[in-house]
């Protein structure tokens, strides 16, 4: 907030929004300035301008990763790049156990096989996208496959996480984990008893 007078002959004055840099990604944001002034009458007046602030740093996330059956023996998830595109850039990427019905990643029963862990690059070159948000963004999948066996298994969910972006980026804090799900879809039969006791009877 502040206040000034307008010189005599002057009939427009620049005011400068001081903003806080900093290197994680956000969305652009929105402000308003509101300029209340009396021209000697009794009735105050107020104009309002509205400004964007533009986001200009990197941030890497993890699109929502849509369910897959385990028949399909693979599933794909998606880092995305968004933000200040230029020059390359890497994240690191970890599948963990989810935490309703975790799939098993070790043994014999293991549910998904390969590499774990692994790093997505961008060199900057990649052909980009402009966003809903006004912001350009690239994108690269990482395939892991599926133990597709014939045991019935409840839906069983597993997590990817980024970690350690390149120095100057950052993680998107709403969307730097995931989780999806791996659907049984194999048959199993079982039985049930109506009764769990009975009367024994005569012989």
């Amino acid at each position: 907030t502040g206040e000034f007078l307008f010189p005599a002959g002057i009939d427009s004055y620049t005011i400068y929004v001081p903003v806080l840099g900093d290197t994680q990604w956000e969305e652009n944001e929105e402000f308003t300035v509101t300029l209340g002034f009396d021209q000697g009458t009794p009735t105050a007046r107020e104009v309002t301008a509205a400004g964007v602030i533009t986001n200009d740093d990197e941030g890497f996330s993890v699109r929502v990763i849509d369910p897959v059956p385990e028949s399909d023996g693979h599933v794909t998830f998606t880092v995305v790049r968004q933000g200040d595109l230029t020059g390359s850039s890497s994240v690191n990427w970890v599948l963990t156990a989810g935490e309703l019905n975790p799939v098993s990643l070790s043994g014999g029963s293991a549910d998904m096989t390969g590499a774990f862990t692994g790093t997505v690059s961008f060199d900057g070159t990649e052909t980009a996208t402009l966003g809903a948000n006004g912001q350009y963004y690239v994108e690269k999948t990482v395939t892991i496959d599926i133990v597709n066996d014939n045991t019935y298994e409840r839906d069983e969910q597993f997590g990817v996480t980024l970690t350690s972006p390149s120095e100057g980026s950052s993680l998107r804090q709403d969307a730097k984990t995931q989780i999806g799900t791996i659907k049984n879809d194999d048959l199993a039969y079982w039985l049930t008893a109506d009764k769990t006791d009975v009367i024994e009877g005569d012989a």
